[in-house]
C-alpha cells in the first residue's frame, strides 16, 4: 500500500480504473481527498485510486540513467546510475534489489522492497531532479 506521505504528483503509480501506468496529478490528489469525506487520508483512501509499482530488473532498466554494470558472481547483477546502486537478482521466480552499503570496509547488505514510487522520491531528496522513465 501506499503511505499518504509518500504521495506526490509527478510520481508513478497504477491506475486502479484503468489497470494502467499513470503520472499522479493535482486533479488525482483532489480525487483521494474528495473520496476521505473529510476524514485524514490514509492508505486505504490512496489504494481506491493508486496501486504501488513493483521494480524489477526490466522496469530499472526504464528508468534513465540505470544501465546494467556488471555481473557478481552469486549475487545478482549491479545496476547503477549517477547516484544509485541495487544489485537485482532473481529468488524462487522474483525479482529482488539489495543495495549493498559499506561500514569500516565491511560490506553490508540492506534488502529492500522498493516500489517505483519511493525510488523517485528518493532520487528527488538526493539530486533534486525528476527520474524520468524511457
Amino acid at each position: 500500500m501506499i503511505k499518504p506521505s509518500e504521495l506526490r504528483i509527478g510520481n508513478y503509480y497504477e491506475s486502479t480504473k484503468w489497470g494502467t501506468i499513470v503520472k499522479c496529478e493535482a486533479s488525482d490528489i483532489v480525487q483521494i481527498y474528495h473520496n476521505a469525506d473529510g476524514a485524514e487520508v490514509d492508505s486505504d483512501h490512496i489504494a481506491m485510486v493508486f496501486k504501488p509499482i513493483y521494480i524489477n530488473k526490466e522496469r530499472l532498466f526504464t528508468i534513465n540513467g540505470f544501465s546494467e554494470s556488471k555481473f557478481i558472481e552469486d549475487a545478482g547483477e549491479m545496476v547503477v546510475n549517477k547516484i544509485l546502486r541495487f544489485v537485482v537478482y532473481e529468488h524462487m521466480g522474483t525479482w529482488n534489489l539489495y543495495t549493498p552499503y559499506w561500514v569500516n570496509g565491511v560490506t553490508l547488505h540492506a534488502i529492500i522492497d522498493v516500489k517505483l514510487h519511493q525510488l523517485q522520491n528518493l532520487y528527488f531528496i538526493l539530486t533534486g531532479e525528476e527520474i524520468t522513465i524511457k
